[in-house]
């Protein structure tokens, strides 16, 4: 399971290092950090609009402190170095390095089908995410 945790690191460390160059084992590590928020919110949302306000604030308050937690697994002295460089020469078959890629985006559509009914948000959000690939993609040719 770590090291599944590790390879998701791992993508998005890549991911984020073609466009960042200055401090992408920081930013991968928070965009992370930032992605488990919203899956723990994701997964609560439908049970806070029945709870009170200090239930919401609990579930609330987790989420910020396993997404807190997960940021500072990463930002170790070593443990980045250390990820990146057992994975950097391993081939990967493709099914999981495209899955482990689309995860913040399956993440982000997800939250916006919980969040709002209305499938103009979530083809919104589709549309967005397309156009950031898109941008990432060609940014690097």
């Amino acid at each position: 399971m770590i090291k599944l945790y590790h390879y998701l690191f791992y993508r998005t460390f890549l991911s984020i290092s073609r466009t960042n160059k200055t401090t992408p084992e920081k930013n991968a590590a928070s965009y992370l950090s930032f992605i488990f928020l919203i899956n723990i919110i994701t997964l609560y949302f439908p049970f806070i609009k029945s709870f009170n306000i200090k239930v919401s604030y609990f579930i609330l308050g987790i989420a910020v402190l396993v997404s807190f937690l997960n940021l500072n697994y990463f930002l170790k002295e070593n443990k980045t170095k250390a990820i990146i460089t057992e994975f950097k020469s391993g081939e990967y078959n493709p099914f999981w390095r495209y899955s482990f890629d689309f995860y913040p985006d399956i993440s982000l559509l997800l939250m916006t089908k919980i969040i709002s009914n209305d499938s103009t948000h979530l083809l919104g959000m589709a549309i967005f995410l397309l156009i950031l690939r898109g941008v990432s993609y060609f940014s690097n040719l």
